[in-house]
């Protein structure tokens, strides 16, 4: 499990500031080679069986590798290559190429919806990332990621104001069999939200996205 977990750092910990900052902008980017080592890292989790004698770090695995899914296949979705080596967010509502109100609020809704699901699954990827090197520290090796610590995420728009955080599940979101409440039900909470005003939508603090998303 020593050997698989220095794997899973190097594939999920070592570029995860690089992709955060990237993704976490106000119109998310993220270059090519670093979205394909992000869907090798998924399609590598996706086929791992973890250690039996390992129960809890087997559970946060899981509950990472279902985040990630819905990541990428968001991305896939979201995201198209318009400047090679770059893929952006695409924004219809900028190409309809005739005045059209209802249908430009139609689109530009969908984007709201689209970059703020994709700023929520990125927290909720740094807590689940983060929850594995707590628990694998605690049941395989007490000395894992010991000087490196655990992962932090970038925000902000790269240019005026940059920052990253450290994020980890609060006390009311204890880790259980999957803290992960699902990007269905996360997506469906942000559409229900900007319904009211896509332009003035603000984020809302995670724990409140997940509590909401909870109940």
């Amino acid at each position: 499990m020593v050997g698989l977990l220095s794997i899973w750092e190097e594939k999920f910990c070592d570029e995860w500031q690089s992709i955060t900052s990237q993704l976490n902008q106000p119109h998310p980017i993220i270059f090519d080679a670093l979205y394909e080592h992000l869907i090798q890292a998924g399609k590598w989790m996706l086929s791992m069986r973890w250690p039996t004698q390992y129960p809890k770090t087997a559970r946060a695995l899981d509950n990472l590798n279902s985040i990630v899914g819905d990541l990428l296949s968001h991305l896939n979705q979201c995201m198209a290559l318009e400047n090679d080596p770059i893929w952006k967010i695409k924004m219809d509502y900028r190409r309809i190429g005739h005045w059209d109100p209802p249908l430009y609020k139609q689109l530009f809704a969908e984007f709201q919806t689209d970059r703020n699901y994709l700023y929520v699954l990125l927290i909720e990827a740094t807590k689940a990332i983060n929850w594995v090197i707590d628990v694998a520290s605690g049941e395989v090796d007490s000395f894992f990621r010991f000087e490196k610590g655990v992962v932090l995420m970038a925000d902000g728009d790269g240019l005026i104001e940059s920052y990253v955080m450290r994020i980890e599940y609060m006390s009311g979101e204890s880790p259980t069999e999957s803290p992960y409440p699902g990007g269905r039900k996360i997506k469906e909470y942000i559409e229900g939200k900007i319904l009211d005003d896509a332009h003035y939508f603000d984020r809302n603090p995670l724990g409140s996205v997940i509590s909401d998303c909870a109940n």
